[in-house]
């Protein structure tokens, strides 16, 4: 009986190592859907550079963008979500305060990021001259920014 109870405290460590890791590797996903994006987002650019435009292949390359910048965005608010939770009110976290930093440095990069993203977006639309999926994108800075500043 004694023994059992000397050993649960420290699987809660192991646990909180493996949400971690967890989360990291989540992260990595979500930087390899960002490449993804700026290599749509480039892609894209250079049809359009290009003296004789495709407008097909614009519209392919703008569809794709915006999907993958769409679930760019809903992996960075379930992790930004995560953190906001992680950093405020759970007693077993020693690190509380530095997550909360963490989560506002990259909430304020994220931000910037989707402010550089919404301007391609509008470039794109602009090419696609009304295709049905190129407005769709939305204003993707102030859904990062919810997140800033609460507590």
């Amino acid at each position: 009986g004694q023994m059992s109870s000397k050993k649960a405290p420290a699987a809660a460590p192991v646990v909180v190592s493996r949400l971690l890791e967890d989360r990291l590797a989540k992260l990595e996903e979500v930087e390899k859907k960002v490449d993804q994006v700026l290599q749509f987002a480039s892609n894209t650019l250079e049809e359009m550079g290009k003296d004789r435009t495709v407008q097909k292949t614009v519209d392919d390359h703008t569809k794709k963008f915006i999907n993958s910048l769409r679930e760019v965005e809903k992996d960075m608010l379930e992790q930004l979500t995560y953190l906001n939770q992680v950093s405020c009110g759970h007693p077993y976290e020693s690190s509380a305060y530095a997550a909360r930093l963490q989560s506002d440095q990259a909430t304020e990069q994220a931000a910037i990021v989707a402010n550089q993203l919404d301007d391609l977006i509008a470039i794109c639309a602009q090419s696609a001259n009304g295709s049905s999926g190129a407005t769709a994108g939305g204003d993707l800075g102030t859904d990062f920014e919810m997140g800033a500043g609460s507590n």
